[in-house]
């Protein structure tokens, strides 16, 4: 599941950092933020070795992403298999919070 950012989250911070839980047996995860419209802006697989430790991944995204309104999920990997997506979470980048 997703830990942050939480859904609904505004923020100024163009390349934010996403975390979610750990799942045991995982060896990889691939990461997706969409724009509104369903069009693919980033996708990385990631190694659970690399970004995760202690029961949490995270990945700061390595692209800025311009103001505007995202949405992001996560599904597991193990071998050639996936797990499910999580839910969408939403995400603005703003040019100024209020």
């Amino acid at each position: 599941s997703q830990i942050s950012p939480e859904n609904g989250y505004s923020t100024i911070d163009n390349t934010p950092t996403f975390e979610w839980t750990q799942i045991t047996g995982a060896t990889k995860y691939l990461f997706q933020v969409r724009d509104l419209s369903n069009t693919l802006i980033a996708e990385i697989l990631v190694s659970d070795a690399t970004y995760c430790s202690g029961g949490t991944c995270t990945w700061e995204i390595d692209q800025a992403l311009p103001i505007g309104e995202y949405k992001w999920h996560v599904r597991a990997k193990n071998g050639r298999n996936f797990g499910r997506w999580t839910a969408y979470r939403e995400i603005t980048i703003a040019l100024d919070l209020p």
